[in-house]
């Protein structure tokens, strides 16, 4: 039996992958990371800095390793899992299997757009929603839910744009599958095609259709191409790093 750990989206919590565990092939066991601020941790503080996010979450996902494991992540769940992955080749050579980035561009590739972590919440939100659509009504429109949700958005964009100056982990020896929407401005082919660069082993890329939360709509698609990856070792596309 094969295991994938998920790391969610930037203000996101665990919940988001527990549809995966009900339709994934019984075959894989999937595990989702829940992160300080949110869900039933949601009297911890969040976390502001990757670093401290993957001394955190590395201890548990250390003891994982007693099966093939696979790491994925979605946009900035995407950046915990390669820091994960190269966190783990320090100490346990071979380990995961491979890495499977979403909607998410690699740390050394500079973001052309200014940082919206400082921003005051009103002027935070807009400028959110101008990049990556719409925050969903049942958020967006009741204050407190808004209020509950807000620190832990910022705290996780704010990681992001102080890790993305550091330029993470140098590359690891695994391969790393790039997935994207086809429709998604924020990630485009070119940034997908930058994660070979971060794997001495091999790289794919592959679009499903839909924006930057193709996820949800794609669910069916995605989870049978995981499953091909996992399961079968699939290299579809895979090049060289």
């Amino acid at each position: 039996m094969a295991r994938v750990v998920c790391f969610p989206h930037a203000g996101a919590s665990a919940a988001v992958y527990r549809p995966w565990a009900l339709q994934m092939n019984p075959r894989i066991e999937v595990l989702a990371v829940q992160l300080p601020g949110r869900g039933d941790r949601l009297r911890e503080k969040p976390l502001e800095k990757i670093a401290d996010l993957v001394e955190h979450i590395l201890p548990d996902v250390s003891t994982l390793v007693d099966r093939p494991l696979a790491l994925f992540g979605h946009s900035m769940g995407s950046t915990l899992a390669f820091e994960i992955a190269a966190a783990l080749a320090d100490t346990m050579p071979g380990c995961p299997s491979r890495v499977i980035v979403s909607a998410r561009r690699p740390a050394d590739v500079p973001d052309p757009r200014p940082p919206i972590g400082h921003l005051p919440d009103s002027e935070f939100l807009i400028e959110l929603e101008k990049r990556y659509g719409p925050i969903p009504s049942e958020v967006r429109n009741e204050p407190e839910v808004l209020a509950l949700f807000l620190p832990v958005l910022k705290a996780d964009i704010r990681a992001l744009e102080h890790h993305q100056l550091n330029a993470g982990s140098g590359r690891i020896d695994c391969p790393i599958h790039a997935w994207g929407g086809r429709e998604d401005p924020t990630t485009p082919v070119a940034h997908l095609e930058a994660w070979g660069r971060r794997t001495r082993t091999g790289h794919s890329v592959k679009l499903f259709d839909g924006g930057h939360f193709y996820l949800d709509p794609a669910r069916a698609t995605v989870l049978r191409e995981m499953e091909a990856l996992i399961l079968g070792g699939r290299l579809d596309g895979v090049q060289a790093g």
